[in-house]
């Protein structure tokens, strides 16, 4: 069984992204009763319930803006949308959480640091 928790994201009272997290519930039986109130950070939640992460993939591409991103961030139809989708890992290699966020384009940027 899996935990769905979804949230939108505000920067200065703006929609910024819309996240998907699917989670297994014997990771996190109590997450929907505990995020009922203000809810911070996923991952400092899954730290505070001895949810240790060592690792994750994630991959960014290019989409175009649904009719449900439009509605909930407030984005045009058809404008350009960032997608980020994740797996979490544990250090024992089991998948803790798979994320699928969206991202308007126009409010938020990328940035990555290369070394030689």
């Amino acid at each position: 069984r899996v935990v769905h928790l979804e949230r939108l994201r505000l920067v200065a009272g703006e929609p910024t992204s819309l996240q998907n997290h699917y989670l297994p519930l014997r990771v996190v039986p109590t997450l929907l009763v505990d995020v009922s109130g203000d809810f911070y950070s996923l991952y400092e939640y899954l730290e505070s319930h001895q949810v240790r992460l060592a690792r994750a993939w994630q991959r960014l591409s290019a989409g175009i803006a649904t009719a449900r991103v439009v509605r909930f961030l407030d984005a045009r139809r058809g404008s350009a949308v960032l997608i980020q989708q994740r797996v979490a890992m544990t250090p024992d290699n089991s998948p803790v959480e798979f994320s699928r966020v969206v991202y308007r384009a126009d409010r938020y940027a990328c940035y990555v640091e290369l070394v030689r």
